[in-house]
């Protein structure tokens, strides 16, 4: 038997969240590097802080606009309104987590 499915169902940190947060900070660190490394050759000594940073920044504006979205376009399928509280409650904390990271 799986362990993830002994998971209370309104919790936020579940298997399909964790593979959306890693799927959109990677998909917005691989923007980050091909733009700023790859195109506009910036050095990558400036990785670590510079490149994360960018990458940070994107994830947060990604995740919290997809908070947004999310309510907005489940509220015509109400099939199951937990999980949509789940992900939208997710995206909108992961999303102002990586704002203040990006912040400080």
């Amino acid at each position: 038997m799986d362990d993830t499915t002994k998971l209370p169902q309104d919790r936020l940190w579940q298997p399909t969240t964790a593979k959306w947060l890693l799927a959109v900070f990677g998909a917005t660190l691989a923007y980050a590097i091909l733009r700023y490394h790859i195109a506009s050759g910036v050095s990558w000594s400036h990785f670590p802080l510079f490149i994360m940073n960018k990458a940070v920044s994107l994830a947060a504006t990604v995740l919290v606009a997809c908070s947004y979205l999310v309510g907005r376009v489940l509220r015509w399928h109400d099939d199951d309104p937990r999980k949509k509280l789940v992900v939208v409650k997710f995206c909108g904390l992961v999303g102002f987590s990586f704002a203040a990271l990006h912040a400080i």
